[in-house]
């Protein structure tokens, strides 16, 4: 039996939070169906930064778990996430550490499009990187020492490599929940999962039309489709309310959300992981608006959605294009995955 202490920013606030720590907890599972999860609470260690991860008692901790986040953005040494992870790492230095799911937070402007699938193409986000060398300092002492690395997209992927940190990319975590999903009878009506891009991370990075143009697209889409609407947040829901969707309904229960998605015709949505939660309950049309670089984990191998599921990514202000599938040689499969982290424990 192995204790491990999971980093991740669980709260009811966010289900897509939720979805990715299911997902990981899945992945060790398989590796020790005896593991013990210890219980983290990620809002009071950014509330008691100073005490908490120094004073809290978990008793013996096997593995440090970095699980399905974004962690590489411009300027993460300011933010208390990282002051956290960098706490845990120095208080736990014999603990194996394993990252799985690790995703970028790029500005959308450094999303091309035509070149989504080419590892290899993110020079001008690394160019601009170079100019934080704090950031990379962070980054490298950050994940220097861990024992695995595995990255949900490529650009991340594509940092690490620079970097010199070796990394794996694989599914982000969220796919490994779908067996714990519960399944009912197909759901008719079309579903907006509704956000507010101004209370999003990367809302000072996007224009003040793109943001309008986001808000727009949701509330015209779910009045003329007659959509259900759901938020994960009490803060879109409010906006979605007072924007004329009167029937927006908050929902902070990830199994009730995932039973009510089941076979939708339709649904487009604001949220990256509710999309693709959308995708693992077989609704047949996603559509996802993107706020930022996070929106390449959407790019699936052969083998990550359902067949019947048509992802696609709509860019306000632009285009809508069909995310286009990764072979799966490009990327770590369930058992090489298990396979990397057992040889991590052994």
């Amino acid at each position: 039996m192995v204790r491990v202490l999971v980093l991740h920013p669980t709260s009811n606030y966010n289900i897509g939070d939720l979805l990715t720590y299911r997902g990981t907890q899945e992945i060790l599972r398989t590796v020790d169906p005896d593991v013990e999860f210890l219980m983290f609470d990620a809002l009071r260690a950014e509330k008691e930064l100073d005490t908490y991860m120094s004073q809290f008692y978990w008793g013996d901790v096997d593995i440090l778990v970095l699980a399905g986040s974004p962690w590489l953005w411009f300027g993460l040494e300011h933010s208390l996430k990282a002051q956290v992870l960098l706490k845990a790492i120095l208080r736990f230095p014999q603990a194996k550490k394993i990252a799985l799911g690790v995703g970028s937070c790029f500005p959308l402007y450094a999303v091309d499009s035509s070149r989504l699938v080419k590892f290899d193409s993110f020079d001008q986000v690394y160019s601009e990187l170079v100019l934080f060398p704090q950031t990379i300092n962070y980054i490298s002492t950050l994940f220097g020492g861990f024992d695995l690395v595995v990255t949900r997209d490529a650009m991340a992927q594509a940092v690490f490599s620079k970097l010199g940190i070796q990394s794996y990319l694989s599914k982000d975590t969220s796919r490994w929940a779908l067996q714990t999903l519960r399944r009912r009878g197909f759901i008719s009506s079309p579903l907006c999962i509704f956000q507010d891009p101004r209370y999003s991370l990367s809302k000072n990075s996007l224009p003040e039309g793109y943001l309008n143009e986001f808000l727009r697209i949701q509330v015209e889409y779910a009045k003329t489709k007659g959509a259900d609407v759901y938020s994960v947040s009490a803060e879109d829901t409010y906006s979605a309310v007072t924007l004329g969707l009167e029937n927006a309904r908050y929902v902070s229960d990830l199994d009730w959300m995932a039973l009510h998605m089941f076979g939708r015709p339709e649904v487009l949505s604001g949220r990256l992981h509710m999309g693709l939660l959308a995708g693992m309950m077989d609704a047949v049309s996603v559509r996802i608006l993107p706020l930022d670089s996070r929106i390449l984990t959407v790019i699936p191998d052969k083998n990550f959605w359902p067949s019947n599921s048509r992802i696609t990514v709509q860019f306000p202000l632009g285009y809508s294009y069909e995310v286009p599938v990764v072979p799966s040689s490009q990327r770590l499969n369930m058992t090489q995955l298990i396979e990397k982290v057992v040889e991590v424990l052994h």
